[in-house]
């Protein structure tokens, strides 16, 4: 597939760019700054300033994996509906299952993302991994856990 028939990237406010993104970015950041270190007659200010760009947006997106990181938690031993369940109705299970998690450890919050990990195992469930919208939701919890 080339790069003309990928659908653009649309990150909405407080999210940022998942790890394919990010390759994506790279190389699309250093094959201009290769045109434009080799494109004759034109004016230094504009390579510099490139240059510059691709510097802070480098250091931005190096930042995102860490931020998603910082965000993400890894829940081991949420059972798991059979294989032959259609996907739609094992994902809704297993976000119904991290929100009574949640709900037990009295955290109060959307969470931006849930999903297993790892290859289907008959003998055990994969792990659960949940990325919040904020990092300091990890940290917050309504104090009692509600048992």
């Amino acid at each position: 597939m080339d790069s003309s028939s990928q659908t653009p990237v649309q990150i909405q406010p407080g999210e940022s760019f998942a790890a394919p993104q990010l390759q994506d970015v790279s190389i699309h950041l250093t094959t201009i700054s290769t045109f434009l270190d080799h494109t004759p007659n034109l004016p230094r200010g504009v390579i510099d300033s490139f240059h510059a760009l691709q510097a802070a947006i480098t250091a931005s997106c190096g930042n995102c994996e860490n931020y998603l990181r910082q965000r993400s938690i890894v829940i081991h031993g949420i059972p798991e509906l059979p294989k032959t369940a259609l996907a739609s109705v094992k994902q809704a299970d297993v976000e119904n299952k991290v929100s009574k998690v949640l709900d037990t450890l009295g955290v109060e919050t959307r969470l931006w993302a849930v999903f297993r990990m790892g290859r289907w195992d008959d003998n055990k469930s994969r792990l659960t991994k949940v990325i919040f919208p904020l990092v300091p939701t990890i940290l917050q919890f309504s104090g009692e856990p509600n048992r």
